[in-house]
């Protein structure tokens, strides 16, 4: 027997063996996204003097799952509407409906659906355009704004807030406020005229703005900016229940974080050349610290390619695990398609592979896709949803230029990104693989398992009491549940009960457990045991 809860927390640490993970509850699906889940395995000298090796992975990696792309969700059909971008600003479901604002260049408009793909636009008779209110356009809306949330903690008339970037150009002398046309006149002279300029010279300067309120359909502005740097919008935020504060993914440029926690001078937030993620942390929402860069392109990506903004989201039906899916740009093609990152504390992220999780379709003549910045929503039909959108032009090329360009270009719209639940990744093998799962306390009676195999693909499973240490290697599975008990599993299932022999209970095997898999042209996706 492993050792019993209350052992192993009275002790602090577990041996023999690996460290027991700790469930919080009973109903969790532990998704298969970092490497924390998989046994690193090791060699060992075992009792008869062989160099073995134990619980490795072999075969097998981590690898993302493609979202599939809906149909557009939202296409302009008024003249508000109008206009090459068209972007959720945020989602919810009421009276058994899924709600939807949505902004476009001209105005933040209402939708509704039953299903998250057929959507009306109730009139709203709020808002008068071209002589008659009867439209869906939202009262005094944060146009430009994305980072929305609910702030479960505000007084009922600031129930929901926004924030959103401004930016503008100041003579770098006076501190005078330049017009953005005759700025971006000056910026341009100088880049191209560089130690012989003598012209007037401007920076970027900015403050960071937030907005209330009671029911989503009329907004009250904050006076005065709740920061002063700028800030490039693309912002997430979230009020966390559990530290009762705000905090706010956002793209650093060029203020320094209040607090350094690096070692020496350094202090790469003020030196940030290609487009990235911090993180801001606040007690109070009208006063927002600069943020700490967290999430960054790296030596490992290509040399081109910026982070335009992050869909952060708490993974669902946990606290514990945080997911992103970031923008990414392509500065040499001007294009954007997405990405997506892990992480167990919001702090330090990991991207399982580097490459889109959702990928542009040239024949359709899609030039950008860019996700929302408000997180995930768990459709009627099941799938897990991120709203995000579609742009027929390329990202830096000049309004004057665009019909010469494209001169078939369509209108931008909104889509979904859509995964069965807790596919966003797993552990793939594409022939023959195995891994083994560390210990943890087992919080039900039966094995499930989320999976898909390939024709002729196959898991198998064998259960062992805990991960062996490097001084006992060859613990043994237990009776009853090992490879050669076990039904093996085929097809796709995204909840299947494992069973030995057409047995499933797994109850008189102790309190904790290590599952070791061996598959065939296999995924993995999550797990509940």
């Amino acid at each position: 027997m492993a050792g019993s809860r209350e052992e192993i927390h009275e002790r602090g640490s577990y041996f023999p063996g690996d460290w027991v993970r700790p469930r919080f509850n009973p109903n969790d699906w532990i998704p298969l996204v970092d490497a924390m889940e998989v046994f690193t395995g090791h060699r060992s000298v075992n009792r008869e003097s062989r160099f073995d090796l134990y619980d490795a992975p072999i075969g097998v990696a981590l690898q993302i799952e493609p979202g599939c792309k809906s149909d557009p969700i939202i296409v302009p059909e008024h003249e508000w509407e109008v206009g090459n971008s068209i972007n959720a600003f945020c989602v919810w479901q009421e009276d058994d409906a899924l709600n939807l604002l949505y902004q476009t260049p001209k105005a933040t408009c209402y939708a509704k659906s039953r299903d998250g793909y057929e959507w009306t636009r109730p009139s709203m008779n709020r808002v008068e355009w071209n002589g008659t209110s009867d439209n869906n356009i939202v009262v005094d809306a944060p146009l430009g704004a994305s980072g929305y949330f609910e702030d479960p903690s505000a007084p009922p008339n600031e129930r929901y807030k926004a924030m959103g970037g401004h930016s503008f150009w100041v003579d770098v002398t006076t501190g005078e406020e330049v017009s953005s046309n005759e700025a971006d006149e000056l910026w341009r002279k100088w880049q191209y005229g560089g130690r012989s300029y003598k012209g007037r010279r401007v920076v970027l300067r900015g403050h960071l703005h937030g907005w209330t309120s009671a029911d989503r359909f009329e907004w009250t502005p904050i006076s005065g900016p709740l920061a002063r740097y700028s800030v490039n919008g693309g912002i997430a935020a979230r009020y966390d229940a559990d530290t009762g504060s705000y905090f706010a993914y956002m793209q650093p440029q060029g203020a320094a974080p209040n607090e350094l926690v690096g070692i020496g001078s350094g202090a790469p937030e003020t030196e940030v050349v290609r487009r990235a993620i911090g993180i801001s942390r606040t007690d109070d929402f009208s006063n927002w610290p600069a943020s700490k860069l967290v999430i960054h392109p790296d030596a490992q990506d290509p040399l081109d390619i910026s982070f335009y903004g992050a869909c952060y989201f708490s993974y669902p039906q946990r606290t514990d695990l945080h997911a992103m899916i970031l923008p990414v740009f392509h500065q040499i093609t001007d294009h954007v398609d997405m990405q997506i990152a892990f992480s167990r504390d919001g702090l330090i992220w990991s991207r399982p592979e580097r490459r889109a999780i959702v990928e542009i379709e040239e024949r359709k003549g899609e030039c950008q896709i860019h996700p929302w910045r408000n997180g995930m929503v768990e459709l009627p039909d099941g799938n897990w949803a991120i709203p995000y959108q579609t742009r027929y032009d390329l990202h830096n090329v000049e309004e004057q230029y665009q019909d010469e360009i494209f001169p078939n270009m369509r209108e931008a719209t909104i889509n979904w990104a859509l995964w069965r639940p807790h596919r966003l990744c797993g552990v793939e093998a594409e022939d023959e693989g195995r891994f083994t799962i560390p210990t943890l306390f087992r919080q039900e009676d039966e094995l499930r398992l989320n999976y898909r195999c390939a024709p002729g693909g196959w898991i198998s499973v064998e259960l062992i009491e805990f991960v062996p240490s490097m001084f006992c290697v060859d613990v043994d599975a237990v009776p009853g549940f090992t490879f050669t008990d076990c039904d093996r599993l085929q097809g796709d299932e995204e909840d299947r009960v494992v069973t030995w022999n057409d047995k499933s209970d797994i109850s008189g095997i102790g309190e904790t457990v290590a599952i070791r898999i061996r598959m065939f042209r296999a995924k993995l996706f999550a797990y509940k045991v």
